[in-house]
């Protein structure tokens, strides 16, 4: 557990991104009510020792952030989206934002941080660069069969050991 805290305090302590890109990227260590975690997903999927990590792209937007004073909101259309892909790669997983002890799902996202601008702006290269060195990496959070797309993105390498994608996910990828 002391290791866990130390992951969760690096994050936090984190500003690597924001002195690089001012105004382009926030810590969410600046709002009092960040929670005590390494991502934010991890208050719906976060086993400590999955079968499944799964790595998105960011957890939206300052807006976002603040309305949901760090948590995400019911009804999340990409939270929806991904149970049933995860309820068809055979994991049973509750109804996010429902904290879910027992499935073995990390969810995770490339950058830490919550980007300013549009919920759909783009995420810069050096950001997902610099969380996969600085906190994904030393939390076991980047599988051997991740890499890097063209566009910067973490990507998971299908038919890699250990991957299960089902038909829906196939269809969906």
């Amino acid at each position: 557990m002391e290791e866990y805290g130390a992951l969760v305090a690096a994050r936090k302590a984190c500003r690597i991104c924001v002195e690089r890109s001012p105004g382009k990227i926030r810590s969410c260590a600046e709002f009092e009510f960040d929670p005590d975690i390494v991502s934010h997903w991890e208050l719906w999927l976060g086993h400590k020792r999955p079968k499944l990590l799964a790595v998105g792209q960011d957890f939206g937007n300052i807006g976002y952030f603040v309305r949901n004073r760090g948590r995400d909101e019911p009804n999340n259309k990409t939270n929806d989206n991904l149970r049933k892909l995860l309820i068809e790669a055979g994991f049973s997983v509750t109804e996010p934002p429902q904290l879910d002890r027992t499935a073995p799902v990390f969810l995770t996202n490339s950058i830490l941080c919550v980007k300013e601008g549009a919920m759909n702006a783009a995420i810069r290269s050096s950001w997902v660069s610099t969380c996969a060195e600085q906190h994904l990496a030393p939390a076991g959070a980047l599988p051997e069969a991740a890499g890097r797309g063209r566009d910067g993105q973490l990507r998971m390498a299908r038919g890699a050991p250990g991957v299960r994608i089902g038909r829906y996910a196939r269809a969906h990828l």
